[in-house]
């Protein structure tokens, strides 16, 4: 039969090209060989279904057509290199136990032994290149693998669901292992007892029994796709400069997952890589990254702030569709396109610049942003999607007269100021050092001349909620600039206050910060320039500060248990004693009787309020005594016990004034006190409550870091 097949095949190839028509035309290239026995006389070659290449230089092996269970691949069929084993072409057989291949295969395509079942033995061999997805998954009875050195490509799933598969052996060779590659594996179980990180070749392929905080060691270079899905328990990551690339889904729903450090030296994060961490609040990507993939923080439902990479040229589609609590987007001057959906369901957003240079505007890229309120898109913009806007009422859209900006809100029934009216707008926030934070709102285009033009109403948790007010003049880094001012309390630097800018009577921007993202911010962009440590730290003990009021005041549950550890109270109490020496002129911290807890002749307290204040009860001092230090009238109250039924108040004391020896005098005496030294008398108090305690060992660290960072030095302590 065979000879025959062959006799018949020549004769319609020889018409053909008398024809005119060459085999590969006519799509004559694939070939079935029924085979009528399984004896050893026939050729091995009608076991299968293969196709030839275009040039007639390789097999492909399509399908196992034979019966029996040991398998023998030719090394050439019709004079012909076998080179590649298809896909599909052994899939779900559950009667081979072995197979072996010759040395000209350079190709094991997807899935092509999947779910063999009762395989044990395959031979890999050498001048293999690929083991394409899913190649050997379900292989059950799989026990041992080596892989040759010429193996550079493992695709996705290639063993997974080896369930027996204890014995792997992967040469160095191998740049590039796809997802799951080894998941449900004994070999990977085994690994993760040894380690919750596995990494082969410098690939991390996975870290999925993680948890707490993780360090990726320095010389992993890639974080494989799936690496970290759904590991429930990781709460921080780190990931070094050596590593080039985070994986498709690295790190999908690991919902514990708040806080994600990525180093200057990551280059490309791929498809939906952190989709679904619900409890990550702030990404910083440095500008080594170039690519991020569709979906990479979709659905992030509690992250409010994100920079982007500058050289980045794509917002890509859903990247951050569904993030309710995104604020504060920062789109660089690099980006061409905004993709499909980039922003859409974002309704936390208020405001969005899009930079010159940006060309498109995807299809429902903000759709649902329902609280956008203010949005410059330049005259580079020449393409805007259908929807792009939708459901975004209260949108103001700045541009350019005569624009495609002009045309798509007059189409969609949207506010459009031209730029040359609408010429300003809040470009710049900061914060005052004091114990009501300043949070500014900087008009960046007001000057001496046009000040008066333009006004702010501020709204939200500060002292001037409700009110509009005009611009004032405060030097900011040593600049002046021209602003309003919200004073918010440290038990509120998590609220956010909007402030809204007019032109006369026309709303031109709207801008919604908080204290604490601004502190979060400032600290990020200041650590990537590599500021003075001392500057770093006065952020960091700010937003601590922040964190022990809203607890203290509000009932907040940040965990600040790192202030209890006995060697940070001992930290605190050193600082507490330096800031108080640079301070004071003569060092009366331990010698004070005031602040000896036995005295009796008077006592001191620090108010724990909104804002900080001192008092001084004396002993049988009745109500209306006169201060004649500072002309201060006591007030009544027995706070200080029954014998003790007034005190004098010094109120408003700031992070500044923390350390400074107050003087009172009533008759002949005089008495000397500091705030700080209730501080250290809490720390040194053993059976202090814990939330007291927690907001000592906070003021005195913001105190001892605030006198350093306005001061430009370095305390010893």
């Amino acid at each position: 039969m065979k000879n025959l097949w062959k006799k018949t095949a020549s004769g319609i190839l020889a018409l053909l090209l008398v024809a005119g028509a060459s085999p590969a035309a006519m799509g004559v290239k694939t070939f079935e060989l029924s085979a009528l026995s399984a004896s050893a006389e026939d050729d091995v070659s009608d076991n299968f279904t293969y196709s030839v290449n275009d040039e007639g230089t390789a097999v492909t092996i399509n399908k196992w057509i034979g019966s029996g269970s040991e398998v023998v691949v030719p090394e050439t069929i019709e004079g012909i290199p076998v080179t590649a084993i298809g896909s599909w072409s052994f899939a779900q057989n559950e009667d081979i136990t072995s197979v072996k291949l010759p040395d000209t295969i350079t190709e094991i395509e997807n899935n092509a032994f999947n779910g063999c079942k009762a395989m044990t033995e395959i031979n890999l061999p050498d001048g293999l290149k690929i083991i394409d997805n899913t190649a050997f998954s379900s292989c059950s009875s799989l026990t041992a693998v080596t892989i040759p050195d010429s193996v550079k490509i493992l695709g996705v799933g290639v063993f997974s669901s080896c369930s027996a598969l204890e014995t792997i052996s992967i040469p160095s060779s191998v740049t590039s292992i796809g997802e799951s590659a080894f998941r449900d594996t004994a070999w990977l179980k085994a690994k993760k007892l040894e380690d919750p990180l596995v990494i082969v070749n410098h690939i991390l392929i996975d870290g999925t029994s993680c948890a707490g905080n993780v360090y990726i060691p320095e010389d992993v270079t890639s974080i494989c796709d799936m690496a970290f899905s759904n590991c429930r328990n990781l709460i921080k990551v780190r990931i070094p400069e050596s590593v080039k690339s985070i994986g498709g889904s690295a790190f999908s729903y690991c919902s514990a997952l708040d806080s994600i450090v990525i180093t200057n030296g990551v280059e490309s994060i791929g498809y939906q890589a952190f989709i679904g961490c619900d409890s990550l609040k702030r990404v910083t990507i440095p500008d080594s990254v170039t690519s991020i993939g569709g979906g990479a923080f979709a659905i992030c439902g509690k992250l409010e702030y994100v920079k982007l990479p500058e050289g980045l040229t794509t917002v890509s589609n859903t990247m951050f569709q569904g993030c309710s609590s995104l604020k504060y987007i920062n789109i660089p001057d690099s980006v061409k396109t905004i993709d499909v959906r980039a922003f859409a369901s974002c309704p936390s957003l208020t405001k969005i610049v899009i930079p010159d240079g940006v060309e498109s505007i995807g299809f429902t890229a903000f759709m649902g942003c329902s609280n956008l309120r203010s949005l410059y898109i330049p005259a580079s913009v020449t393409s805007i999607g259908m929807l792009a806007f939708s459901l975004c009422p209260d949108l103001i859209i700045r541009g350019e007269a005569n624009s495609i900006a002009e045309s798509y809100a007059s189409q969609n029934n949207l506010t459009f100021y031209d730029q040359s009216v609408a010429d300003a707008e809040i470009n710049g926030v900061s914060l005052t050092l004091s114990d009501d934070l300043g949070l500014n709102f900087v008009v960046g285009a007001a000057t001496d001349d046009n000040k008066d033009d333009y006004s702010v109403k501020l709204t939200g948790v500060c002292a001037e909620d409700g009110k509009t007010l005009p611009l004032s003049a405060k030097t900011v880094n040593g600049e002046k600039v021209y602003c309003v001012t919200a004073n918010v309390t440290a038990n509120n630097m998590q609220e956010d206050i909007t402030a809204e800018l007019y032109k006369g009577d026309v709303l031109i921007d709207t801008v919604k910060y908080s204290s604490r993202s601004y502190l979060r911010e400032i600290a990020d962009i200041r650590g990537d320039e590599h500021a003075p440590s001392y500057e770093l730290m006065m952020y960091s003990s700010a937003l601590t500060y922040g964190y022990a009021a809203e607890n203290y005041f509000n009932n907040g549950t940040n965990n600040l248990s790192i202030l209890d550890d006995e060697e940070e109270i001992e930290k605190c109490k050193r600082k507490i004693h330096s800031v108080y020496s640079e301070v004071n002129e003569k060092h009366l911290f331990v010698t004070n009787d005031l602040y000896k807890p036995d005295n009796e002749e008077a006592k001191f307290s620090l108010v724990l309020d909104s804002k900080m204040a001192v008092r001084l009860y004396i002993k049988d001092m009745p109500a209306g005594t006169q201060d004649t230090e500072g002309g201060l009238i006591s007030a009544a109250g027995r706070k200080g016990g029954s014998d003790y039924p007034s005190y004098f108040e010094i109120k408003d004391i700031t992070p500044l004034d923390l350390g400074k020896d107050n003087i009172i005098k009533v008759g002949d005496k005089t008495y000397k006190f500091s705030a700080l030294a209730w501080v250290y008398r809490m720390l040194s108090n053993e059976n202090a409550d814990v939330k007291n305690k927690r907001m000592a060992a906070a003021i005195a660290r913001y105190a001892f870091d605030a006198y350093q960072y306005v001061h430009g030095e370095v305390l010893m302590y």
